[in-house]
This record gives structure tokens, C-alpha cells and sequence, in this order.
């Protein structure tokens, strides 16, 4: 499965997507007072667990033995990897991720993809599409823009 990496530039913090062709659950937010939303290390998880089994039920495509326990381990996974500061969300099809500052952010990247797999995907490749490179958002269509290279013709 090829995944896109992609990086907001404009976020005052190191902030990145990873793009996905095939669904991934919808993430709990967490209900703390003035929080904003994001998933850290402080999250009760097993609370966000149940929260996200209750979201996803019947709308992920993927069934799962034990939802809870899945999502639970899943967060945690993503909180607790060495690089991720936070987890502000995601879509159906992305995940948004803070990167702290002197990690390398596509080894970090690739590991929330591994992460993903195992939870969601056991058994089936991702690999980000062109060789890791990370996307700067709003210029993926330079990407599919440019031309070719040129072909030597003579014969």
C-alpha cells in the first residue's frame, strides 16, 4: 500500500500527515478542559479506546476481535514513539502528526506507518511513495506536473 508523506510548513510546530488509500479508524478526541484536541502521552487510553470502538463501530471497514483493547494499544503506540510529541487527529483517510524538533522526521513517519499496519493492515507492505520523500503541502501537484524526463531517441 503506498502512503504520501506530507509537511505543513505554516504550523508553528513540526507537523506532518501521512496519506493512506484505504481507511483508517476515526480518532477520540480527547475531553479535557482547554484542550485542544490533541492525543499526547497524559491521555487516559483505555477511556479513548472505548471512545474511539464506540465511533468506528460499524463504519471502519476493518473488523476487529476486541476493538477496545486495538484502538487502546494503537494510541499508545503512536503516543508513546519515540519522535511524536502529539497526535492533533486525522480523517478517514490521514493521520496529522507533531514531530519533535531533531528526530528525523520520515524515519518517524515510517514507523506510525508500521504501527498502522500492525493494528489495522497485518501482512500487507506500505511504503511511502516517492522513496519517502515528504511532500510540502499545497505543492503535491508540482509532483504530477512535471515532465517527464527525456528519452534519448537515437537509433
Amino acid at each position: 500500500m503506498k502512503v504520501r508523506f506530507v509537511h505543513y510548513p505554516s504550523h508553528p510546530n513540526p507537523l506532518f500527515s501521512i496519506h493512506f488509500p484505504r481507511e483508517l479508524p476515526i480518532l477520540a478526541r480527547p475531553c479535557r478542559w482547554r484542550s485542544e484536541g490533541t492525543i499526547s502521552r497524559k491521555e487516559a487510553f483505555c477511556d479513548l479506546g472505548g471512545r474511539m470502538a464506540s465511533i468506528n463501530a460499524g463504519k471502519f471497514s476493518v473488523e476487529l476481535k476486541n476493538p477496545v483493547a486495538t484502538y487502546q494499544s494503537y494510541l499508545e503506540t503512536l503516543a508513546f514513539l519515540p519522535g511524536v510529541v502529539a497526535i492533533p487527529g486525522g480523517t478517514r483517510y490521514s493521520i496529522r502528526v507533531e514531530v519533535a524538533r531533531f528526530f528525523n522526521p520520515e524515519r518517524v513517519l515510517r514507523n506510525v506507518c508500521r504501527i498502522v499496519g500492525e493494528h489495522f493492515y497485518p501482512g500487507q507492505k506500505i511504503f511511502p511513495e516517492y522513496n519517502g520523500q515528504i511532500v510540502i503541502s499545497g505543492q503535491e501537484k508540482l509532483l504530477h506536473n512535471t515532465p517527464p524526463a527525456r528519452q534519448n531517441v537515437k537509433k
